[in-house]
């Protein structure tokens, strides 16, 4: 029998780090949608092949019998499940039910299958994987992130062998569809990244490999030039810092670090060609100027979405609704800033977005999540790899509170979780 069981946790784990190794690399370029349905559906395929085999393991085990003390055994456990009740709520009292099941079109991130599929991951993830099985997934998630850094390099020196429609030039976007989207995944990735190099003792091939590792997902953020994901992992990398101090000291080489990569990241983005409007520096500083038509017209969203709430106080439009009734609170002078008939599908802020499709108690139930995560973190900092996952998780909602997620990164945050859970209750 603990043979049985044994082997099943290797699958899962095997099959967890498969999934996100391969997530962010999956595209289908012959595809309308190269990438976001692609990629949703290879997690879909994963995660319900990962419930069957924990189920079958428990079964195997101990019956069903233990099953409920898993499903509550993490201080994440409750916010957790109530913020699927809460999803599960608005979605039946949606405007658009049918929309706020499967997602928007393009995105689907944000509609109740995709959270579903993130709750079940959660509880996988936090219930299967050991130690060893958590540096599996962590050198996995790595190795993946290597190849969407070295694809966005290829794209940068106009070499890229796939025929886009649009060039990925200056701004590349490598295997995630959008150069913001690219960014926000490797500010989530390089907090690992960088954690794994700080925790190699001796210089050996791992260390090596691990340093050239960095330089590539540093330059290919760099290329991204995206803003919000360089203000997510300057954040996450100063919260990584003071946790590191917490559990090991040496605040002056933590801090260092954070400014070392960034120096980096800037003298990166002063070498690539110079366009003004693309170069990540001038797009850095370009932040102080708020006139400046695309953070003009992110205000004007967020005006939009308190109307909304407003509106609709309790429980929002929807999931995943904002779009569909953005343009009956679209405010003044936005179509000048953007485009005639311009319609974003998100409040390119969570906090406003879940505001207006989950309301007042999904906004709620969200800062709820979000603290208990900062607490679990902070309260399992001397834990192996806790600092790294933290300061990645960090990344992903503070990268949020001026973009949107996406599959790949909503999988990778809810798995995140999951390792985060493993700090049971007591």
């Amino acid at each position: 029998m603990e043979r049985i069981e044994k082997k099943s946790q290797i699958w899962i784990e095997n099959l967890i780090a498969a999934l996100v190794l391969l997530l962010p690399l999956i595209i289908f370029p012959l595809s309308q949608d190269a990438f976001e349905l692609p990629k949703l559906t290879v997690a879909r395929l994963f995660v319900f092949g990962l419930i069957i085999i924990w189920i079958k393991r428990e079964v195997s085990g101990n019956g069903l019998k233990g099953l409920g003390g898993r499903l509550f055994s993490s201080h994440l456990d409750l916010p957790v499940w109530t913020f699927l009740a809460i999803s599960i709520l608005a979605t039946i009292f949606s405007t658009s039910p049918g929309l706020s099941w499967r997602g928007m079109y393009y995105f689907y991130f944000e509609g109740l299958q995709a959270i579903i599929i993130y709750w079940m991951l959660y509880l996988v993830v936090k219930n299967n994987v050991s130690e060893t099985g958590q540096e599996k997934v962590i050198k996995a998630i790595l190795i993946g992130s290597g190849f969407v850094g070295l694809y966005a390099i290829i794209q940068k020196l106009g070499l890229d062998p796939l025929p886009w429609l649009s060039s990925p030039r200056p701004r590349v976007w490598s295997t995630l569809g959008n150069p913001n989207f690219l960014g926000a995944y490797l500010a989530m990735v390089i907090p690992l990244a960088i954690d794994k190099v700080m925790e190699s003792r001796r210089l050996c091939g791992s260390k090596l490999y691990l340093t050239g590792l960095l330089g590539v997902l540093l330059l290919a953020l760099a290329f991204s030039a995206s803003r919000a994901a360089f203000v997510a992992l300057l954040i996450a990398l100063a919260v990584w810092a003071v946790v590191k101090t917490k559990t090991q000291g040496n605040f002056r080489r933590w801090i260092l670090t954070v400014v070392g990569v960034s120096l980096f990241i800037i003298l990166a983005g002063r070498l690539v060609e110079r366009k003004a409007q693309q170069e990540p520096v001038t797009r850095m500083a370009s932040l102080a100027n708020w006139k400046e038509p695309n953070i003009a017209s992110r205000f004007k969203g967020w005006k939009a979405a308190l109307i909304m709430v407003d509106k609709r106080p309790l429980l929002g439009y929807g999931l995943d609704t904002f779009g569909l009734h953005f343009r009956r609170f679209m405010p003044d002078g936005y179509e000048k800033l953007t485009k005639e008939n311009g319609n974003p599908a998100y409040a390119h802020n969570e906090l406003l977005q879940k505001a207006a499709t989950t309301g007042l108690v999904g906004v709620g139930v969200y800062l709820w999540l979000i603290i208990s995560v900062a607490w679990v973190g902070w309260r399992s900092a001397h834990r192996a790899n806790v600092p790294g996952l933290f300061a990645a998780g960090v990344a992903f909602v503070v990268q949020n509170q001026f973009g949107f997620g996406m599959i790949t990164c909503s999988v990778l945050f809810w798995l995140i979780l999951g390792l985060l859970g493993q700090e049971r209750s007591k």
